[in-house]
């Protein structure tokens, strides 16, 4: 989790989303190629997986969690995430990030 906090980098817009992973792994995919969107509480991290099969993970620990919790919800099917994950991302959206340290 530190790992990715420091070296992870992440660009969202209405469009998509570019992503780098801590190995310096790059990825740059569409809102429309979301498969599954799930926050794993443990983790603290949200998990994509595309429909081409990788999985992005997204730190709640990045700046801009916010905008990026507006654009999943506004751009990806709201099928793809189950109840406690659609609440968590409005939560994000609204500034009630995710407690990371419990």
């Amino acid at each position: 989790m530190i790992l990715e906090f420091v070296f992870g980098r992440h660009r969202v817009s209405a469009r998509g989303m570019e992503h780098r992973g801590m190995f310096g792994g790059r990825r740059e995919f569409l809102w429309s190629d979301v498969e599954r969107v799930s926050y794993s509480t443990t983790m603290k991290w949200f998990s994509i997986r595309l429909h081409s099969g990788p999985t992005v993970r997204v730190s709640a620990m990045v700046t801009g969690l916010p905008e990026f919790a507006r654009l999943v919800l506004a751009h990806v099917r709201g099928t793809t995430f189950d109840d406690s994950t659609r609440d968590v991302l409005r939560d994000t959206q609204q500034g009630r990030l995710p407690v990371i340290w419990q």
